[in-house]
């Protein structure tokens, strides 16, 4: 009776190996499908970013990756949106951290969130782009046509997420523009250069659990199509999203 105890609990500790294992590998790999979804993979970028017109993901990734999605762990997103407003003569703070706003800040939710987090309530932000990531840690540039705009990069910090965003200069991370820990339901408003002009970029992570991650990505794909107010007519900002190597 004690041999079939012993090798139960040695069965045991396998399983609750193997399933660590599997939870820290499947956050791991980003790729992009044929619908320019980022689906997890057995190789492919730390972190991937769905555009308004495309998908592209990058960063150091363990290439002895194994893909698993029996696990019940979560899934890091962060919601990027870039808004369309002049804020040269403003004089606002490079950046706010705006706590307990709730989930899925992004396109027009993210715009009137700028308003209040810069007491401006009469500041026009209309949503130039937006993006969706998927990843727990990497880094990515966003660079506008004009050559300048900023770098962001994202790590894990407890239960929440750290994000760094700097000015590009002269085609390379410069000044430090905010760098704070979010959780849950936080948003980071951060003050950018972009073509030449101050804008605002909102920021928030989330996370979903692994099970429902295909299900939520087709509709984050969509969400990142619709939050450039497509049915306003309006194009989105053209804008370089190049992960980089963490």
């Amino acid at each position: 009776m004690k041999k079939v105890w012993f090798w139960l609990g040695v069965w045991a500790l396998l399983m609750v190996i193997a399933l660590f294992a599997g939870r820290i590998a499947w956050a791991e790999c980003w790729a992009c499908d044929a619908s320019l979804r980022c689906v997890p993979s057995a190789s492919g970028g730390a972190w991937c970013f769905m555009t308004p017109r495309g998908c592209a993901s990058g960063g150091t990734c363990p290439g002895d990756a194994v893909v698993s999605g029996t696990d019940d762990g979560s899934c890091a997103v962060t919601l990027i949106t870039l808004l369309d407003t002049d804020l040269a003569t403003a004089g606002p703070p490079t950046s706010r951290v705006t706590r307990g706003v709730g989930r899925r800040l992004f396109g027009r939710p993210a715009a009137r969130a700028v308003r209040s987090a810069l007491a401006a309530p009469a500041l026009e932000a209309q949503v130039a782009t937006a993006f969706a990531a998927l990843g727990e840690a990497g880094s990515a540039e966003f660079r506008s046509r004009t050559g300048d705009g900023f770098t962001l990069a994202r790590r894990s910090d407890g239960r929440g997420a750290r994000f760094v965003a700097r000015a590009l200069a002269a085609g390379e991370p410069g000044p430090v523009l905010a760098d704070e820990r979010l959780d849950d339901n936080d948003a980071l408003v951060v003050i950018v250069p972009f073509e030449g002009r101050s804008r605002a970029v909102v920021i928030q992570p989330y996370w979903i659990g692994r099970l429902a991650t295909r299900l939520q990505t087709d509709d984050l794909r969509r969400e990142v199509r619709d939050a450039t107010g497509g049915s306003h007519g309006r194009d989105p900002l053209e804008v370089e999203v190049r992960p980089l190597e963490s």
